[in-house]
């Protein structure tokens, strides 16, 4: 595989997984500011989700979400993270130190 793909490949990667983490951090204060604190079985907002000791409730569908949006942040953001050491594909300006300013 060209170098250039696998630069496209590794980049990609780590933009959806940080995007991801984005729009998780967005639905979950939407919910937050929408959702109830009490549980409410006749809507079905029934999961806690837990705001540094603010709870409120939210229905199947948005934990879902939640939980596929926090899984994608770690599957992509790790996986490019993980390719790039092995492709070694973006440069690293610490290694184009001159050998006379390197701390020894």
């Amino acid at each position: 595989m060209n170098k250039k793909y696998k630069k496209i490949i590794v980049i990609s990667s780590v933009a959806i997984g940080l995007t991801s983490f984005a729009v998780k951090l967005l639905l979950f204060y939407y919910f937050m500011s929408i959702s109830p604190q009490q549980a409410n079985p006749m809507t079905g907002q029934i999961y806690t989700l837990n705001n540094h000791g603010y709870i409120f409730y939210v229905t199947k569908a948005q934990n879902l979400w939640q939980d596929i949006l926090w899984y994608a942040f770690f599957a992509f953001a790790i996986g490019g993270g993980l390719l790039e050491v092995r492709w070694k594909t973006i440069r690293n300006i610490f290694d184009e130190i001159p050998k006379d300013l390197k701390i020894k």
